[in-house]
């Protein structure tokens, strides 16, 4: 008699192979949303502290525009600064005279995981469960995070 695994074993083995992948794939893809959210967070708050430093240094922010923040920020303030979010999404940088120089109010979104605008919620009030909480924006507003994602 030969030894090895009868047909019923094998789909018993299979079956539950099965009901564990069917368990784990949607946490593994809800623990890839949430670490590119932290990226993006953490890239914001690093381009925000850039800001703040070429702020300090020339009392205005850096004109409308990514390719004017990013040549204003480079070398000086950051080696590089990060070109996309955590979803490969570009950033969205504007700056807003209200009086003049000394008024001047500027922000960076990405637009998360759906790339577009958005929605927006209140910061760390995100119910973990909302199935819609990889898609609102991260938007920093004069350094200080009004929206994010998680």
């Amino acid at each position: 008699m030969k030894k090895g695994f009868t047909l019923i074993e094998l789909l018993i083995v299979v079956a539950i192979i099965g009901i564990i992948a069917s368990i784990a794939i949607p946490q593994l893809i809800d623990y890839i949303q949430r670490s590119r959210c932290e990226r993006t967070e953490g890239d914001a708050r690093t381009i925000a502290n850039a800001l703040g430093a070429y702020y300090n240094d020339y009392d205005e922010y850096p004109d409308t525009g990514i390719v004017n923040m990013t040549s204003s920020l480079e070398p000086i303030y950051l080696k590089t600064v990060p070109p996309v979010d955590g979803w490969n999404n570009p950033w969205v940088y504007t700056c807003v005279a209200v009086g003049g120089a000394a008024d001047q109010h500027y922000s960076l979104i990405s637009y998360a995981k759906d790339a577009s605008p958005g929605p927006i919620a209140v910061k760390n009030q995100i119910n973990p469960n909302d199935a819609n909480r990889h898609n609102y924006d991260v938007i920093i507003f004069v350094g200080e995070f009004t929206s994010n994602c998680m």
